[in-house]
């Protein structure tokens, strides 16, 4: 039992497997738009990765009536973005890419946790475009601070939401139709699925079936 203002309604119509990964990677991609003004109809919207975070942060731009572009270091998942709603890939490892798209987009979610350029993003923002990190890269970044100050870049950070805002995810979510891409496993498989995640061999996010679990 638990005070009801700890606690969220979740949408009858959403599928429970679905909606268990929206309160962690849900709301740590809903909260960005949200909290930095990227949650306007028409603005072109960068999400760098397409994993657990990544997928989120798509699907979410897509709702908004953002156009959203997927920044990624090849096209090898291009079909996964565009069904997802995202208009392309934008590929890091393509410098005649990167030099098409810099300067067209008005914010970028960055959801890598691994080690990557964070320049080679900054230089995709329009003026006065701002970066959100919700990644934890190993590396502290560096930045083309005069292009920053000539420009008006902004690069901040961003960490999960309230109650109130998780809440306002679950009941937008709801109204979208929109759920976290899962893979539900048994108890007993949850030491292969730790190896997957290693290898980076899930689409997007493993959810425990806990009541088949238990019955056994």
């Amino acid at each position: 039992v638990i005070v009801d203002d700890h606690a969220y309604t979740i949408p009858a119509n959403l599928e429970l497997a679905g909606v268990a990964p929206l309160l962690c990677a849900g709301i740590t991609t809903y909260a960005p738009y949200k909290d930095h003004g990227l949650d306007k109809a028409g603005l072109k919207i960068g999400v760098v990765g397409l994993g657990g975070l990544g997928h989120m942060a798509v699907k979410f731009g897509v709702a908004f009536g953002c156009e959203v572009f997927v920044i990624s270091r090849s096209k090898a998942k291009e079909a996964e973005a565009i069904a997802m709603g995202a208009k392309a890939i934008i590929p890091s490892g393509d410098e005649a890419a990167l030099k098409e798209a810099a300067g067209t987009l008005d914010g970028i979610i960055d959801t890598v946790s691994a080690k990557h350029d964070i320049t080679t993003l900054t230089t995709l923002l329009a003026p006065r475009g701002r970066l959100v990190m919700v990644g934890l890269p190993p590396q502290q970044p560096t930045l083309n601070h005069f292009d920053m100050i000539l420009r008006n870049l902004t690069v901040s950070g961003s960490v999960i939401g309230n109650l109130a805002m998780t809440q306002e995810m679950l009941d937008f979510c709801g109204q979208h139709n929109i759920t976290a891409d899962v893979e539900v496993i048994d108890m007993d498989y949850v030491n292969k699925a730790m190896v997957r995640m290693e290898e980076g061999d899930v689409k997007f996010r493993f959810v425990i079936d806990i009541n088949k679990s238990l019955a056994l």
